[in-house]
């Protein structure tokens, strides 16, 4: 305890505080006074408050909101950083600008419940106002708790870690180069990362809670001619340092939002070119809920493309993922592994918007029930997503 006192001191001397703000490092504002005695120590017990010692205190979380005392505030913040700004007068604008010299900004101080809650001083636990949940009222809820067709997550997890590149990015596409180190997370300006949550809903659905339904898209009969217009090509470049047989995984997300994994791929340097193509196409139409029912796969020794053909995957497709790695050591089999030596790096044959087959929702003939994820198609057209044109005779 007495340990814990002197650092409160060393840190009050360090922040060099004159406001009337100055307080004990030990008991944050919204604890009383008497938790203190005159001599500075704790009347309680950890985790107790009260005249009598009786009440229990709720669990702290970063707050939602930054204190008006932001500058003095530091001491109370999850890092250890401390504010430092330069000012410097522009002539051209006779004013004067300040620049910080951190990244220490948005403070947001540790509070009961987080500020966004009450605590209950009979059971310890928070009470969290509307919209908020978790230990100290940390977090954001999802709406409607993504009607029970998705996952609520944290920003950070939705956009932040999640790599949407075809040759995955550990940070993701959003991270900034100079935040991709250790602890970025807890910078002060990437604060609300952990706290806001969202919904990623399931296959199939769609809307900020989840509850709407997906229809099936496809190509407009009534635009240009199918044979007019180019399907989406992915192409492979490919390597392998020493000659032999390897295995290698694809990862596809369909029109409905869902994601697949192929079996292990073989690929061996002395079979065919038709054979090594056969390999990688029978792999992925073989992947369930009919996600590719037809696709074209072209090798050239190493190098392959995949063309997609199917009626259910006209225009462009999201980039197929590749992989020689598995998390498990004792994963699907034949094992995959970083001794397979064969590396792939997946790019796109890109032709203009119009010059792509369309996918759009009921393939524009048709309107979406959202209720039952089934296109009504107009009087004419007939299919899943109404991409076929009856023909009377």
């Amino acid at each position: 305890m007495k340990l814990l006192a002197g650092l409160a001191l060393l840190g009050l001397a360090e922040a060099s505080f004159d406001s009337p703000y100055l307080r004990s490092m030990e008991s944050e504002s919204t604890l009383r006074m008497f938790d203190l005695d005159f001599e500075g120590n704790f009347n309680c017990e950890p985790g107790f408050t009260g005249s009598d010692c009786s009440l229990l205190k709720c669990p702290y979380s970063p707050s939602f909101t930054t204190s008006e005392h932001a500058g003095a505030d530091w001491l109370y913040t999850p890092s250890n950083a401390q504010p430092s700004v330069t000012s410097t007068f522009d002539a051209a604008l006779e004013t004067t600008v300040a620049e910080s010299d951190t990244t220490f900004n948005n403070q947001h101080v540790y509070r009961e419940c987080g500020g966004r809650g009450l605590c209950d001083r009979s059971t310890g636990e928070c009470k969290c106002f509307a919209g908020f949940t978790g230990e100290g009222c940390r977090r954001t809820t999802c709406p409607n708790d993504c009607s029970g067709h998705g996952m609520c997550v944290t920003d950070n997890t939705a956009f932040f870690r999640d790599g949407t590149d075809a040759n995955t990015a550990d940070w993701g596409t959003v991270v900034p180069s100079a935040e991709q180190v250790a602890g970025a997370d807890s910078f002060g300006v990437n604060w609300q990362r952990e706290r806001f949550q969202q919904c990623v809903c399931d296959r199939g659905y769609e809307g900020y809670d989840c509850s709407l339904r997906r229809c099936p898209r496809g190509d407009d009969p009534e635009t240009s001619c199918d044979d007019e217009l180019g399907a989406d090509v992915q192409q492979f470049s490919c390597s392998q340092g020493t000659s032999g047989v390897a295995y290698f995984a694809l990862t596809f997300e369909d029109q409905m939002g869902g994601s697949y994994h192929t079996r292990a791929i073989k690929f061996d340097p002395s079979s065919t070119d038709e054979e090594n193509a056969e390999s990688v196409q029978d792999a992925l139409e073989a992947l369930p809920n009919f996600a590719i029912p037809t696709v074209e796969v072209d090798f050239d020794t190493t190098n392959f493309d995949v063309t997609f053909v199917d009626a259910t995957t006209t225009g462009q497709q999201s980039l197929l993922g590749f992989t020689t790695s598995n998390d498990c050591d004792s994963g699907q089999q034949p094992k995959l592994g970083a001794s397979n030596d064969f590396s792939c790096n997946v790019t796109r044959n890109v032709l203009t918007v119009e010059d792509y087959k369309e996918q759009v929702e009921c393939s524009n003939r048709g309107t979406c029930d959202r209720d039952s994820g089934i296109c009504t198609c107009f009087s004419g057209y007939y299919g899943l997503a109404c991409d076929q044109v009856t023909t009377y005779i």
